[in-house]
C-alpha cells in the first residue's frame, strides 16, 4: 500500500504559514541570530590564541587541534539534529543544542588546562550545529514557496557575518580583557538567544509536512496492512477447514499464536475479529538514522 501524499500544502492546526507578517519576522530575526553564534564561534578565538598558549599553557599543535576538532564536528552534527529535529520538533532542539552551546562556552571560559578546553570546544561545536542544520527547514515550515527566496537570502546573511565578525570581536575582547572574554561573551549571547527562543518562539514545525515522518507512517501502514492479510487469510483456511473438525481445531490453534499473539486481548471477543487500530509514527533510531540523507529510505 502505497499513499502519494502533497505535504507541502498538508493542513495543519496553527499552520505557520498563516501567521502575521510580523510573528513571522521576530521567527525569522531569532533564527537568524542564532545562526550567526555558529561563525562567531568558529573563529573568536583566532585573536586570542597567543595568550591561551601561554596561560594554559599550550602548544600551538594543540590549539590547532581544538579548531581542527570544532570544524569537524560543526560540521558533521548537523546531520544528527536535521533527523531529530524532523519527528521531535524545532523548538526543543533549538534550546537543547544551546543550552549545550553555553555550557561548553562557560567550561571553557573557566578551563585550566588544553585538554578541557579541547573537550568542550567540541561541545560548543555540537550546539552551535544545531541552527545551521535546521534554520532553513523552519523558513521552509514559514514561508510559502514564492517568498522562500527573499528570507532565505535575509537568513543566510547571519551565519555568513558570523565569521567575519568572530575576529573583531574576539580582538576587542581579548586586548580589553583576556582570553577568557570572548567565550564568556559566547555565553551571554547564547543565553539571550536561548531566552528568545524559549519566549518568542512558537515551534514551527507540523509532522504532517515532514517527509520523514510521512515515510514512517506509511511504513507502519504497510505493516498492519500485511498483518490484516494475514488475519484474513486465516479465517480463510478456517472456513475451507470447517469441513474437518481437527483440522479445524489443528488451524485455530497455529494461526491464532501466529498472527494474534501481537494484538491486544479484549474481553469476550474473538481475537481474529480484532482490527488492528491506524498506527502512529513514534521516534526511532531507524527515523532518525543521519544516514538517511544519503541512504534511499523508504
Amino acid at each position: 500500500m502505497d499513499i502519494n501524499v502533497d505535504i507541502e500544502h498538508m493542513p495543519v492546526v496553527n499552520d505557520p504559514r498563516a501567521w502575521s507578517p510580523t510573528r513571522k519576522n521576530v521567527a525569522l530575526t531569532i533564527v537568524s541570530a542564532a545562526s550567526m553564534i555558529a561563525g562567531l564561534a568558529c573563529n573568536i578565538q583566532n585573536p586570542s590564541i597567543a595568550d591561551m598558549e601561554a596561560e594554559l599553557p599550550a602548544t600551538s599543535s594543540e590549539i590547532s587541534l581544538s579548531l581542527s576538532f570544532f570544524i569537524l564536528i560543526q560540521g558533521s552534527a548537523p546531520l544528527i539534529w536535521s533527523a531529530i529535529s524532523e519527528i521531535k520538533g524545532r523548538k526543543s532542539i533549538y534550546l537543547a543544542s544551546i543550552a549545550i552551546f553555553i555550557a561548553g562556552s562557560v567550561v571553557v571560559a573557566i578551563s585550566k588546562s588544553i585538554g578541557l578546553v579541547i573537550g568542550f570546544r567540541c561541545l560548543q561545536a555540537a550546539g552551535s550545529s544545531a541552527a545551521i542544520a535546521i534554520g532553513a527547514a523552519t523558513l521552509a515550515d514559514i514561508f510559502d514557496p514564492e517568498e522562500r527566496g527573499t528570507k532565505m537570502g535575509i537568513y543566510y546573511t547571519a551565519p555568513l557575518l558570523g565569521p567575519a565578525l568572530g575576529p573583531i570581536f574576539g580582538g576587542v575582547l581579548t586586548t580589553g580583557f583576556n582570553w577568557r572574554a570572548p567565550f564568556w561573551f559566547l555565553a551571554i549571547v547564547a543565553g539571550l538567544t536561548f531566552l528568545s527562543f524559549l519566549l518568542f518562539f512558537e515551534d514551527t514545525f507540523r509532522r504532517e509536512r515532514s517527509r520523514t515522518y510521512q515515510s514512517v507512517l506509511k511504513r507502519r501502514m504497510r505493516d498492519q496492512a500485511s498483518e490484516q492479510s494475514s488475519i484474513k487469510d486465516t479465517i480463510t483456511d478456517i472456513e475451507a477447514a470447517r469441513s474437518d473438525p481437527q483440522a479445524l481445531k489443528q488451524n485455530i490453534d497455529t494461526e491464532k499464536q501466529d498472527c494474534t499473539s501481537h494484538l491486544p486481548a479484549v474481553p469476550g471477543s474473538d481475537p481474529l475479529a480484532i482490527q488492528p487500530t491506524l498506527p502512529v509514527a513514534q521516534l526511532s533510531l531507524n527515523a532518525v538514522n543521519p544516514l538517511a540523507c544519503f541512504v534511499q529510505m523508504e
